[in-house]
């Protein structure tokens, strides 16, 4: 069962505790102080300056002229817009090609010290020029000290920490305005490349519609010329055409079928059936010419609706002199062809006639045919026209309304470029320029001893109960009572494990490993200017030149 001394806490036994080993806390304080003062010799001093820029979006009077203007179209913004506007700032400013202007126009990559250190590094890089390599290093020490940060709405903080406080400066200054430059310039592109897809989707759009016009056009000048062409065909006379076709096709089989006789006989009678110079007589062929067009006239004539009885005897007869004419001829023409020879030369010029009649039918019959059929497929097709005829004049109707709401559109994104370019869209400015540091910003010399005044009597308190607890020795009647619990009525000392005293430094060892530190402390500073002058300068440290009539990217 734990007894009453286990069940509390003594606060005194503690405080002994400490001021036992107190010199080891007085110790480990001025050790910790003292390495501070050292250390903080050792690191480069850095200054930062910083830059305000204000990237608002455009007032509600530019919104509202551009609504009056017909551009009023919603804009939607995200939820984390102000957080992907600073990530998109920050991109582009610590963007190797924007570090690399930065370079050009302060000159850094022209400083001495950095070229003799790039003409060291060539060697590992043969295929970069020492220009290069300097710039490389710039820019990849550049990208570490630069730093944006949202300081309110719109409000954005550009600090850029340097070893020399001109430095810093006149990076922060010129990193906001080529930032502002830059921006402009790509807003500019943008705007362009927008204007450019709009003249080309217009271009596009009005093709389209002219293209769609003039198919209407053709399409409707097609059905006119279908209208216009002859076609006695009607639905009147249809049954009468069909009838007419039949006896031409009836006549011209009929025909037909008597040339294998009369090939015959003339075969018999010795004539060669491919002797062919009275069919291409030139006389025979223009009589057989009009002999088809006669009967052609003629066939046509009996369906025609204005044609008077008198019409159609006028074109028989015309088709009977035609045929009369053409077989006189036949007859003349064979009987000089062949009348020497001694044969019945009748006979070939009855089996040409047959032939040129066959032809004639034939040509006669096929072109009525051709009108019975076009007819019909006009009949047929008149739906089918209508209903492409409607979808034509709809198809240009929507790519009219399509190419009329793209110019609207394209008139507001005009005055959208418009207003933008002028002071009403002006949306990126310096509010507060950067100014030179009068101190440094780091180290933090006070921030950094105070830490250490405070750490390191929490080191001399740790090390002092970890001697204590380490430490096996029994001092007084407590300790014995916390490790024994019988009562302890006397204590005798066992003198031969008696420690003997100890005289001199060795007694007196606290008080001299403090002037130790203290000297060597003392020491450091005394000859750090003579001993190390280079101490805690910076070997990256370039020298930055300010342009003197501006600047050219």
């Amino acid at each position: 069962m734990a007894s009453k001394l286990d069940s509390q806490v003594d606060l005194k036994h503690y405080f002994r505790v400490l001021w036992r080993r107190k010199s080891l806390v007085l110790l480990a304080t001025v050790a910790v102080f003292c390495t501070a003062l050292i250390a903080l010799q050792l690191l480069p001093s850095q200054y930062q300056s910083s830059a305000v820029l204000s990237v608002q979006e455009r007032d509600r009077f530019a919104r509202g002229f551009e609504e009056l203007m017909g551009g009023g179209r919603a804009t939607q913004r995200a939820y984390n817009y102000d957080e992907m506007r600073q990530a998109q700032i920050i991109s582009d400013i610590t963007s190797r090609p924007f570090l690399e202007d930065v370079v050009r126009v302060l000159k850094m990559h022209e400083d001495p010290t950095l070229l003799e250190r790039a003409k060291k590094d060539s060697d590992k890089h043969p295929q970069l020029t020492v220009e290069e390599i300097a710039i490389r290093t710039l820019v990849s020490g550049l990208q570490s000290r630069i730093q944006v940060r949202g300081v309110g709405p719109g409000l954005y903080r550009f600090t850029v920490r340097d070893y020399d406080p001109g430095t810093s400066k006149l990076l922060a200054h010129w990193i906001s305005e080529l930032f502002i430059d830059s921006s402009t310039k790509r807003e500019i592109q943008r705007i362009e490349a927008q204007k450019n897809v709009a003249e080309e989707q217009l271009r596009i759009r009005e093709d389209e519609v002219a293209a769609k016009a003039e198919a209407l056009q053709i399409y409707r000048e097609r059905l006119i010329g279908q209208a216009l062409e002859e076609n006695p065909v009607t639905g009147r006379n249809l049954r009468s055409a069909e009838l007419r076709y039949d006896d031409l096709a009836s006549d011209e089989a009929t025909i037909r079928a008597r040339i294998p006789a009369r090939r015959r006989a003339a075969v018999a009678d010795g004539f060669p059936t491919t002797d062919a110079r009275l069919s291409n007589d030139p006389e025979v062929m223009g009589l057989a010419k009009g002999l088809r067009e006669a009967l052609h006239a003629f066939s046509l004539g009996q369906l025609g609706s204005n044609q008077t009885s008198a019409g159609v005897l006028a074109l028989q007869e015309k088709l009977s002199q035609a045929r009369s004419q053409l077989y006189r001829t036949l007859e003349e023409r064979s009987q000089t062809l062949y009348g020497d020879s001694g044969q019945d030369w009748s006979k070939m010029a009855d089996l040409v006639f047959a032939q040129l009649d066959a032809k004639a039918h034939g040509e006669a019959a096929r072109s009525l045919r051709i009108f019975i059929r076009d007819y019909k497929s006009r009949i047929q097709s008149e739906p089918a026209h209508e209903i492409e005829l409607a979808r034509l004049e709809k198809e240009l109707l929507q790519s009219e309304n399509s190419l009329k709401a793209f110019k609207e559109q394209l008139i507001a994104s005009e005055v959208q470029t418009i207003v933008s370019a002028s002071d009403l869209g002006l949306r990126i400015e310096i509010v507060d320029p950067a100014q030179l540091p009068l101190k440094a910003s780091f180290p933090n010399r006070t921030k950094i001893l105070t830490l250490a005044l405070l750490m390191g009597p929490l080191i001399g308190i740790g090390f002092g109960f970890l001697n204590e607890f380490l430490d096996p020795t029994l001092r007084n009647l407590e300790d014995i009572q916390r490790i024994a619990p019988e009562p302890v009525l006397g204590t005798l000392p066992l003198l031969e494990n008696v420690i003997p005293v100890h005289s001199g430094l060795r007694k007196r060892w606290v008080p001299v490993t403090l002037a130790g530190v203290v000297l060597v402390t003392v020491a450091f500073f005394a000859t750090r200017e003579m001993l190390f002058p280079d101490l805690g300068t910076p070997k990256e440290a370039v020298e930055a030149v300010e342009p003197v009539e501006g600047f050219n990217q």
